[in-house]
């Protein structure tokens, strides 16, 4: 487990996300450990899709999709967000009235996606330049959205 995930307040990140629709987690990686992450945004043989945003309407900025096989650290993190989440995320299921459920692990709702076709993995990277922006995002920050997908800025 990525050891900053242990320290998550989960009471104020459901709390926060009641108020706000999110929360921010605080830091979850070392610089050492995001300077890493954000270097692989060129190396092309890391990714499976590269998004311009301004072409789809999605703001400016860019993202690209991760391929299989994850980087180890956004494999740790995508399994330790979900464990951290699905709590929260089965809360609202239940609030909107949806029988719905997201599975207890990060195991068993890869095993869903897979059965349902979606076979390729959905951790993507974000590159913000100073002026980009994103107009469903509160900033330029880590951001967590189910399903665990999150987001570092990248000047």
């Amino acid at each position: 487990m990525v050891a900053a995930i242990k320290t998550v307040d989960c009471s104020r990140i459901q709390e926060e996300l009641d108020r706000r629709g999110y929360a921010r987690l605080g830091r979850l990686l070392s610089d050492r450990e995001a300077t890493a992450l954000q270097e692989t945004f060129s190396r092309d043989d890391a990714f499976r899709s590269h998004i311009i945003m301004r072409r789809h309407g999605f703001g400016e900025g860019e993202y690209k999709y991760f391929k299989n096989l994850l980087p180890e650290k956004v494999a740790s993190l995508r399994k330790d967000l979900y464990s951290l989440l699905v709590p929260v995320a089965n809360e609202w299921q239940q609030r909107i009235g949806s029988e719905m459920r997201y599975p207890g692990n990060h195991a068993e709702m890869l095993k869903r996606c897979h059965k349902d076709g979606q076979t390729r993995p959905t951790p993507l990277i974000l590159r913000y330049r100073v002026g980009d922006y994103n107009p469903s995002a509160p900033g330029p920050v880590w951001r967590v959205c189910f399903s665990a997908a999150g987001r570092r800025a990248v000047e």
